[in-house]
């Protein structure tokens, strides 16, 4: 009799733990005390308490020191960015079958110069359109619109929970919605190749993984979220002076270019209509090209007006 009923009191404790470790794990609680660990074994520890897919890409090393109970996993990944040589982001690939998920897994710790069949698009970044502006949730040390906000290619994430994203999006590729979403939050959504359904879409404020699985759902995609600590993008430091480099010159108007200039403006804002269409044309023109193809047309640009002033 006292044997049954120390089996079962073992049973029941041993079943309020793995609940309790089973809780903790779903809410990505950490609790952890190390000392000069290196940080692959860091990363092991996170992983066993959290269960989640935390991927150390190649290059990344350093050794921790930290002391934490309860903290959500996002909290000490923060924390490790500010003592090793890498920095944590969340990576989201829009994936069709296992195998092209273990695929881009592989990628994620290969290096940013690593390529795979099948996700050709892993290190696209997005260029930030002229005026965008972005929720003043991700303008660093709140900075007004316009001046340093919103994240763009090379600013860091803080946190998947708090971030939204708002969507407008009308006959788009999976692409354009993946780097919409990365602009305004600073995560990585990686569509696989293939993913050629357009989609349309208008939201309000989304939480970050609600306008993942949105767009996920439109293209006919399975979603999943993934952690990569990448090595850092080496860069001047900090109040260095960087070198001017010599733009050229543009060519003098003459009189008669200006007044043609100056006639076709007060042409311009005496017809709203076609003050209207002329933007719409310029609005276009961005949307519909890479930023190499914009370089390009300018440099063209440019070349056209020199042989006219030249003529």
């Amino acid at each position: 009799m006292k044997t049954t009923s120390l089996c079962l009191a073992l049973a029941v404790a041993a079943a309020g733990w793995l609940g309790r470790w089973a809780w903790r794990a779903h809410h990505d609680l950490v609790t952890l005390e190390v000392r000069e660990m290196p940080l692959a074994q860091v990363v092991s520890r996170l992983r066993w308490q959290t269960w989640e897919p935390i991927l150390l890409g190649d290059g990344v090393t350093g050794t921790v020191t930290l002391r934490v109970k309860d903290q959500p996993l996002e909290t000490v990944l923060n924390i490790l960015n500010e003592q090793v040589s890498g920095r944590w982001t969340a990576v989201y690939p829009l994936y069709s079958t296992r195998k092209s998920l273990a695929a881009a897994q592989r990628l994620a710790v290969a290096g940013s110069d690593a390529t795979v069949p099948g996700w050709t698009n892993w290190n696209s970044r997005p260029s930030r359109p002229a005026g965008e502006l972005q929720p003043a949730s991700f303008r660093p040390n709140n900075a007004p619109e316009g001046r340093g906000g919103g994240f763009g290619p090379g600013r860091e994430l803080t946190s998947t929970r708090t971030a939204s994203v708002a969507l407008a999006l009308t006959n788009a590729t999976s692409l354009t919605a993946a780097l919409s979403i990365r602009r305004q939050s600073g995560a990585r959504v990686v569509p696989e190749d293939g993913t050629a359904l357009k989609l349309s879409l208008t939201t309000g404020e989304l939480p970050l993984e609600s306008a993942v699985a949105e767009v996920a759902r439109k293209v006919h995609r399975k979603w999943t979220r993934l952690y990569v600590l990448e090595a850092r993008r080496t860069g001047p430091p900090i109040g260095s002076a960087i070198a001017d480099t010599e733009r050229p010159k543009r060519p003098a108007l003459t009189d008669e270019q200006r007044q043609a200039m100056e006639q076709r403006r007060a042409q311009m804002e005496a017809d709203p209509a076609r003050q209207e269409a002329a933007i719409n044309r310029m609005l276009g023109s961005l949307q519909n090209s890479t930023p190499q193809q914009r370089t390009e047309r300018d440099a063209q640009r440019l070349a056209r007006k020199r042989a006219q002033a030249a003529r």
